[in-house]
């Protein structure tokens, strides 16, 4: 079984034998931890397997990410600054000024979310 993650969605494709075509037995959301039964039902127990295990690894590595971008925010932000200044182009510069913006009303939005929850 082959997974192919095509933006929000993941094809499981069944490897053909000696030199024919693989083909799309399903289309799953490219998140999803479970697959729905009408598409199970498609699929042989080995394939099954190999989806539950393939879920898993993903997961892991999605956390993973999260987790190392968040640790390095700071560095990120840092940097997206430091190149802000410096932006000579005002076309650019406007772009990166509205993308600044965007992301302090996150950070800021998630703060003070978690400084309600916590009084």
């Amino acid at each position: 079984m082959i997974f192919r993650r095509r933006n929000t969605a993941l094809q499981l494709i069944r490897e053909a034998a000696s030199g024919g075509r693989d083909v799309v037995v399903a289309r799953v959301p490219a998140d999803a931890t479970e697959l729905p039964p009408e598409i199970a039902e498609r699929l042989t127990e080995e394939e099954q397997v190999a989806f539950a295990h393939y879920a898993v690894v993903s997961a892991d590595v999605t956390a993973a990410r999260r987790r190392v971008e968040a640790h390095s925010l700071a560095e990120h932000a840092s940097a997206a600054v430091e190149y802000y200044t410096t932006c000579e182009d005002g076309a650019e510069r406007a772009v990166l000024r509205a993308g600044l913006t965007e992301a302090l009303a996150i950070l800021r939005r998630a703060l003070r979310t978690e400084a309600e929850q916590t009084t």
